[in-house]
């Protein structure tokens, strides 16, 4: 459930100005003062929505993959040049 559209749309334009880039929940947490669940729980959303895609690091085994840091990626190029 999305408590604040404004949260929402901050973290978006946070996520969308910085492609690419890993990305710690905490430290978007911090920026945006809410909580790294929340964070987690908007970005799960943005991922529904096929704005957003989360990627690991590649490498051959499992376990170290999931220990790897995610970086963000948006479906679609023309919101990154909007932002």
């Amino acid at each position: 459930m999305i408590r604040s559209t404004q949260d929402l749309i901050s973290l978006l334009y946070i996520c969308l100005s910085q492609v690419g880039i890993t990305i710690s929940y905490q430290r978007l947490a911090g920026s945006i003062n809410i909580s790294a669940d929340t964070v987690k729980e908007y970005i799960g959303y943005a991922e529904d929505e096929y704005l957003l895609n989360t990627i690991r690091s590649f490498d051959f085994s499992a376990r170290k993959q999931q220990s790897h840091v995610k970086k963000i990626y948006c479906a679609d190029t023309g919101l990154i040049n909007s932002v």
